[in-house]
């Protein structure tokens, strides 16, 4: 008798077990994140996301470039879509939108900006770069921008991240989530990996600086013999996910670092005097017989 009954109470609670997981699962999708990855080779852009909500808008130059109507069920938060921009050139970047909806409802949504990746061509122009096939992946929320990057070399894989000239964080890996932005807001960051200069150029630069007799500090060494090589990205997280411009990246070199800016421009200061005071060379040093110089360390002092 006390058999029978465990196996009845058994079979009853069963159903009641099945449909409780049914049920969370169907009301924790209007709650879910879209998770994004991206992919890019030379000439394309693939994307993938999970599936959030019932209805999945994709948007590229604010017109729906692919529409997807999620499954529901158990078994939903593990199907995966696929979106991909093909025959695309070397180099160019990439915005995408993405709106997830529960009917009307929008669950989530975000932007991706990236690029497809440099041909060999396009190597060339940058010759010894060390970023030349360096990439970055921004997936940029109101409240959060998520930056991944690959191919900036650094000694020990331990990259600082700036933002707006502040750093806001050390990172062992290439990704880093930013969640403390605001919307409509625009920030500029700065991916930095550092390598030490050869031995060679090490003495170089020594003996350049005992010879202009210009003392240094531990932290100009630091200045001086290492390369900083930075990604710098320009990111606005609007609120209505619109763009007014989506300019083409730049790249720029110099011996103390190497930078490629994201899409938009920055201005950096790098070409200084190392001296308190130098005399003025040219013509109008009858005007201006000295020039005084500016001691700021941090870039390349030749």
């Amino acid at each position: 008798m006390k058999k029978n009954t465990k196996k009845l109470l058994l079979l009853s609670i069963m159903p009641i077990t099945i449909t409780g997981v049914l049920l969370s699962t169907q009301l924790g999708s209007a709650n879910e994140k879209l998770d994004i990855r991206v992919e890019s080779t030379n000439n394309s852009v693939d994307v993938s996301f999970n599936s959030v909500g019932n209805t999945i808008k994709v948007f590229k130059d604010e017109k729906i470039y692919k529409q997807l109507n999620v499954q529901t069920g158990l078994f939903k938060a593990s199907k995966k879509n696929d979106v991909q921009l093909s025959n695309l050139g070397s180099d160019t970047p990439q915005r995408l939108k993405i709106k997830a909806y529960d009917g009307d409802k929008i669950v989530d949504e975000a932007v991706i900006e990236t690029s497809t990746l440099r041909s060999e061509e396009d190597k060339k122009q940058y010759k010894d770069n060390p970023l030349k096939d360096s990439n970055l992946i921004t997936i940029i929320r109101k409240n959060e921008v998520k930056l991944s990057w690959f191919g900036v070399p650094d000694d020990d894989q331990t990259y600082e991240v700036y933002r707006d000239k502040k750093i806001i964080g050390e990172v062992k890996g290439t990704e880093y989530v930013d969640n403390s932005v605001t919307a409509n807001k625009k920030y500029i960051y700065e991916i930095i990996g550092k390598t030490k200069i050869s031995e060679q150029e090490k003495k170089r630069k020594k003996a350049k600086l005992k010879q202009m007799k210009v003392p240094i500090t531990k932290k100009d060494e630091e200045n001086l013999y290492y390369v900083s090589n930075t990604l710098t990205k320009e990111v606005t997280t609007n609120g209505d996910y619109t763009v007014k411009s989506n300019k083409q990246k730049t790249i720029s070199t110099s011996s103390a670092s190497n930078t490629i800016l994201g899409y938009g421009h920055l201005l950096r200061y790098q070409i200084f005097i190392p001296a308190v005071k130098v005399l003025n060379p040219s013509l109008s040093a009858y005007k201006w017989p000295k020039f005084t110089g500016d001691t700021r360390t941090g870039y390349d002092w030749f």
